[in-house]
C-alpha cells in the first residue's frame, strides 16, 4: 500500500492509497478514502522513501483536480502564457506627457511580469523581449502555435485621451459584436497593423468568431480575476468588452490590460516608476493564480 503524507499547516496528515501515477507533468492519486479531500491551494510534490510521496505547502506548486476518489496534480509547468508587450519598434503606440512612449512602458511591465510568472514555475512565452516591431498576426500566430494543457494570453497597453485629466485602469476581453461606446479605444489599439484584411478578410474573421466564441466565458473570468488585484491602484474603469484585433484572432482565453493614461502626467509618473511597475505584474500573476485555480479545481 502506498502511503501519501499530506502537510497542511504544520500538521501532517498520513492517507493510504490506491495507486499513483507520475507522467512528470501530473499525478494521478487514487485514494482508498474519499473522503480525505485536500485542504490547500497548492501542493509541492516530493517523494517520500521508495513508495511514498509528499505533498506540502511551497514555493514550486502543482494545481489539483478532485473528482470522486481521484486527486489529479498538475504541475505548473503544463499551463503557457503568452504575454505580449503591445506597440513596439516603429509603431510607438501613444506618446505621452514628457514625450515618453507607450511601447517602452508596455515592455518593461511585460518582462517584469514574465520573470514574476516564471518563478512560479508557468510557462511564458514573450510576443517580443525587446523594441522590435511585431504586427498583430504576428502576435496571434505565435500564441496560436504553443501547444500546452492550457494557455492564456496578456496583452498590456496604456491608454491615451486627449483630457489630460482622465485616469483609470481597464481590462478588457473580446466582444464579438462591435462596441460603439468602445470605439476610441479599439481604434488606437487596432491602427498599427496595416494588413488588418489581409490573410482570410471576411471568410477569416468569420471562422475566427466560430473558435472564439468557446473561448467567451474563460476569457471573462480571466479579466475579472485578473482586474480585482489591478483596480486598487487607481480610478476603476471596470472590466470591459471591446472589439481588439489582437484578441480575435487569439484561440485561446485571453486579455487586454490597459496599464493606465499615457495622456494623464501623474500616470505617467508611477508608469515610470519600477516599484508601481514591479507591483502591477506581481498582482497580473496572483489574477493568473487564481484564475488557473478556478479552472482546474
Amino acid at each position: 500500500m502506498i502511503s501519501i503524507l499530506l502537510a497542511l499547516s504544520d500538521s501532517v496528515v498520513v492517507f493510504p492509497v490506491q495507486s499513483v501515477e507520475d507522467s512528470g507533468d501530473h499525478l494521478i492519486i487514487r485514494m482508498l478514502d474519499s473522503s480525505a479531500i485536500p485542504e490547500a491551494d497548492f501542493y509541492r510534490v516530493r517523494r517520500s522513501g521508495l513508495y511514498g510521496y509528499r505533498l506540502e505547502k511551497g514555493p514550486s506548486f502543482a494545481f489539483w483536480k478532485y473528482t470522486g476518489d481521484t486527486l489529479v496534480l498538475y504541475s505548473r509547468r503544463v499551463f503557457a502564457v503568452v504575454v505580449d508587450a503591445g506597440h513596439g519598434g516603429q509603431d510607438f503606440g501613444a506618446i505621452g506627457v514628457y514625450g515618453y512612449k507607450e511601447k517602452d512602458i508596455n515592455l518593461a511591465v511585460a518582462l517584469r511580469l514574465a520573470d514574476i510568472l516564471r518563478e512560479k514555475g508557468y510557462r511564458v512565452y514573450l510576443t517580443r523581449d525587446r523594441d522590435t516591431f511585431i504586427t498583430l498576426f504576428e502576435r496571434a500566430d505565435l500564441a496560436n502555435s504553443i501547444r500546452a494543457k492550457e494557455k492564456i494570453y496578456i496583452s498590456l497597453h496604456c491608454n491615451f485621451m486627449s483630457d489630460t485629466l482622465a485616469r483609470g485602469l481597464e481590462t478588457y476581453f473580446l466582444t464579438l459584436r462591435k462596441a460603439t461606446t468602445r470605439r476610441a479605444v479599439e481604434l488606437l489599439e487596432n491602427y498599427p497593423d496595416d494588413a488588418l484584411e489581409m490573410a482570410g478578410g471576411e471568410v477569416g474573421f468569420i471562422l475566427g468568431d466560430v473558435l472564439q466564441s468557446e473561448f467567451l466565458e474563460d476569457s471573462r473570468q480571466l479579466a475579472l480575476f485578473i482586474h480585482r488585484h489591478l483596480k486598487k491602484y487607481t480610478m476603476d474603469r471596470g472590466v470591459r468588452q471591446a472589439n481588439f484585433h489582437v484578441l480575435r484572432r487569439i484561440y485561446s482565453p485571453s486579455v487586454l490590460v490597459e496599464l493606465g493614461y499615457m495622456s494623464n502626467p501623474v500616470e505617467v509618473r508611477k508608469l515610470l516608476d519600477p516599484a508601481y511597475r514591479d507591483s502591477i505584474a506581481v498582482d497580473i500573476g496572483e489574477g493568473i493564480d487564481e484564475y488557473f485555480r478556478w479552472k482546474w479545481r
